[in-house]
């Protein structure tokens, strides 16, 4: 039998790409982002994650980001929830595929 997989995601916002143009909010199913209301050390009001919400694995916030400041990894869990090691990079809305 063989064991179903379910998928969750791992998302980085590299804040030194962002320069808080907001698009990946407007396109953010989960509201999993939002704008960070203190600004950085550039006076920018960058993107955040929240925490309590989890990415749907949708992929529009990394290809709608003009900076290519948000990374996606993709984690794969069996049943039992162990995760397995392979974590495929994904950048600009794309996920490597398994082969083999």
């Amino acid at each position: 039998m063989a064991k179903e997989k379910k998928h969750e995601f791992a998302v980085r916002l590299l804040g030194e790409y962002c320069k808080g143009c907001r698009l990946c909010i407007s396109v953010c199913e989960a509201g999993k982002i939002a704008i960070d209301p203190a600004p950085n050390e550039r006076g920018i009001q960058t993107a955040r994650l929240l925490r309590h919400r989890r990415c749907s694995g949708c992929l529009r916030c990394t290809a709608i980001c003009p900076e290519a400041a948000i990374e996606i990894d993709r984690l794969e869990t069996d049943q039992t929830g162990a995760q397995n090691d392979e974590r495929p990079r994904q950048r600009n809305g794309i996920i490597p595929e398994k082969h083999g």
